[in-house]
This record gives C-alpha cells, structure tokens and sequence, in this order.
C-alpha cells in the first residue's frame, strides 16, 4: 500500500474508523462533530447498552409499569 502514500497498519485503521467517520460526515454538523472527534484524539465514545438496562435478576419496583402486585 506504499502506492498511496500509507502504510498497511494506516489503511487497517482508516478501515477500522470509517463508520464512525461516516456517521461524523453524514450528521448535521460534520464540521463541528469532526473537529470534536480529533479534539478527543480520534477516540469514539462507546455506550454500552448493557449500562442502561434493568438488572434481568429480580430487582424490579413493585407496582412498576403500571401493574400491582
């Protein structure tokens, strides 16, 4: 891949980075979000989604959601 000026380990990372990088351009202020990105070393942030969700063992409220016990 030295044809194009990057190193194997380059192209591996802009491949690895090019969905975040897309969301960035595809957003409704590429400029700012992209400028934000680099700001933060190039880093996405990661929500896991597990980090929201209820505890599946039994901790739920009583009466929660509408129904009694």
């Amino acid at each position: 891949m030295e044809g194009l000026g990057l190193s194997l380990n380059e192209v591996r990372r802009l491949l690895a980075i090019r969905g975040v990088l897309l969301k960035i351009i595809r957003g409704p202020r590429p400029d700012k979000e992209l400028i934000d990105w680099l700001k933060r070393g190039g880093v996405a942030e990661v929500i896991r989604l597990d980090d929201f969700r209820a505890d599946p063992g039994g901790d739920c409220i009583p009466g929660a959601g509408g129904s009694s016990p």
